[in-house]
């Protein structure tokens, strides 16, 4: 076949997937698929496409994109919280919460990707959660309990929690949900439809609904709180409730059936160290920032990557605590609750919010520290203003990926990424665009799916229950201001440290784990050969996600480094 032949076809697989974009959310990997296809196979020219109409046949879809509902299926992670009109939240059986409403972050002062310690849930029911929460850790066969939560300036509530499982996982996930929905009448429809309840049976079912005080019910309906007792005894039989907990649980399902159509939304992004600080630039935008470690130490400045946030397990406090180490976590423009910075592109921007943030708040010389591709500002503010920073650390190997033979190394799903960006950018916009559509519908699973396909040992990492909060968080950073933030901050990935490395006399340290297939493990030695202040820390056997597989470690190097660069 010639080559002209295979283009065609590639092209043709490329509007497929384009069409196919707008309702099949697998369409996304097959378009990233074919454009791989079609932009090696023409070593990366896409000139010829552009001539015979690729581009604008995909531009004719662009409506088709924008007319499609977002409400499809959610994954149980995301059903528990989005699909009640109570407060909800999921987390690990060790208390980390994974995923929260905007509600439940109000009610009990909560966050994602931060431990809970539990302190609104009763005193008689704390010891049946915590065997809830060690049955789990064992996968064992309890799947449900009752138990009552209280909250400051709200009265005392029943809540469910019940077990998500998790394919090939030690232990489950868990959800709680306050049964507060309100009673309709389609509830008392239902319980004479499905139970034969007479008027005031039900009556006494929806004020037990409500307050769940006998003594209540009967100043209530003006009866003796004997009658009440007999007639909650005959609600019993009918409905095969066992006690005040079952039928509690049974009307709260029917309640949340009624009430199918209110749903809460995700809470969010917020700093899940709950310490965000904002300054304020001359121009009055606001940079958000956060910090862990000794309160008053030798400040570390922390740059959160693409898809990789700032928080880390909250065992590395100590370890900063006792190297006497501040780190100061930094929301780069349109991230967080941080403004947009004037630019000129992504670096540009990062570099400028950083200048002034080093000078509002860092007073002396520090350490630079990036996850990713964001080194690029740090690399930029080292070369404009060269007695900032003492040194720079990268955790993860990045190299210069708009450098073509860097791009090339790159898994599959990564460089069709960063090409398409590069090459043909509003097609990218487009692919975010119903990227953010999916995230909505399913949650971020199957996009941590897709991103880590060629690792196995992050695909394993990504399910931990411990360490999935803290990654659900970084993802909630990266979309925290929408699509346009998002298709901006791939510009990172055009910035060329290399270029820039050459003309300073700054010490720069890559950490990276062995098996991360985005990481050119020979190219990195051959750069320490060329520049004398470059080195090279591999982690052994690890794979790209480091920084929340080895946090320990992590930090040991970094204070190890912020010691020889001083």
């Amino acid at each position: 076949m010639r080559k002209s032949d295979n283009n065609s076809e590639h092209e043709l697989d490329i509007l497929s997937a384009g069409m196919r974009l707008a309702y099949d959310d697998f369409a996304i990997v097959d378009l990233l698929n074919s454009w791989n296809a079609r932009f090696e196979h023409s070593n990366g020219d896409l000139k010829e496409a552009e001539e015979r109409g690729l581009f604008s046949k995909l531009r004719m879809l662009e409506p088709l994109y924008e007319s499609v509902d977002d409400h499809r299926f959610l994954d149980e992670t995301e059903k528990a919280i989005l699909t009640v009109a109570s407060p909800a939240f999921v987390f690990s059986p060790d208390g980390m919460v994974v995923e929260l409403n905007d509600l439940a972050a109000k009610r009990f002062s909560i966050r994602q990707g931060a431990r809970c310690n539990f302190s609104f849930v009763d005193d008689l029911s704390i010891k049946e959660l915590n065997r809830f929460r060690a049955s789990a850790r064992q996968n064992g066969n309890q799947h449900h309990t009752i138990i009552q939560v209280t909250a400051e300036n709200a009265q005392p509530s029943y809540a469910e929690v019940y077990k998500i499982p998790q394919k090939e996982r030690q232990s489950s996930l868990l959800a709680l949900r306050v049964l507060e929905i309100e009673w309709s009448e389609d509830v008392s429809s239902q319980l004479d439809q499905a139970f034969g309840l007479t008027p005031s049976e039900i009556d006494v079912c929806r004020l037990f609904y409500r307050s769940k005080d006998l003594t209540e019910i009967s100043a209530r309906r003006a009866v003796a709180k004997r009658t009440v007792s007999i007639q909650m005894s005959t609600i019993f039989q009918k409905t095969g409730a066992k006690g005040q907990v079952e039928l509690y649980s049974l009307l709260s399902s029917i309640c949340a059936r009624a009430e199918r159509g209110r749903t809460s939304g995700f809470q969010p992004w917020s700093d899940p160290y709950g310490r965000e600080q904002i300054v304020e630039t001359a121009a009055g935008k606001r940079i958000a920032y956060s910090w862990f470690g000794a309160e008053n130490g030798r400040p570390v400045i922390l740059l959160h990557g693409l898809a990789a946030g700032y928080a880390m397990d909250p065992s590395v406090e100590d370890i900063l605590d006792e190297a006497g180490l501040k780190i100061l976590a930094v929301c780069r423009p349109r991230h967080g609750n941080s403004d947009a910075i004037a630019g000129n592109g992504a670096a540009d921007s990062a570099t400028n919010a950083l200048s002034e943030f080093v000078d509002i708040l860092v007073l002396e010389p520090c350490l630079g520290v990036g996850l990713g591709i964001a080194t690029a500002p740090l690399f930029e503010l080292a070369s404009r203003r060269t007695n900032v920073l003492t040194g720079i650390l990268s955790i993860g190997g990045t190299l210069p990926i708009s450098r073509a033979e860097y791009a090339k190394q790159l898994p599959a799903i990564h460089r069709a990424v960063v090409t398409m960006f590069a090459r043909a950018p509003w097609l990218g916009k487009i692919l975010a665009r119903r990227f953010f559509g999916t995230l909505k519908r399913k949650g971020y699973s199957p996009f941590l799916e897709m991103y880590y396909a060629e690792s196995t040992i992050d695909q394993e990492l990504i399910n931990s229950p411990e360490v999935r909060p803290l990654i659900l968080s970084a993802l909630s950073l990266m979309t925290s201001q929408g699509v346009d933030a998002f298709v901006e901050d791939m510009g990172l990935t055009e910035y060329d440290w290399l270029e820039v490395m050459s003309e300073q006399n700054i010490s720069y340290r890559v950490l990276h784990g062995e098996f991360d297939p985005s990481t050119c493990v020979d190219e990195l030695k051959r750069l320490t050969n060329e520049f004398d202040r470059m080195s090279v820390v591999p982690f052994s056997g690890s794979g790209e996600l480091i920084f929340y597989e080895q946090p320990r470690r992590i930090i040991e190097e970094l204070i190890k480094f912020d010691r020889e660069c001083r």
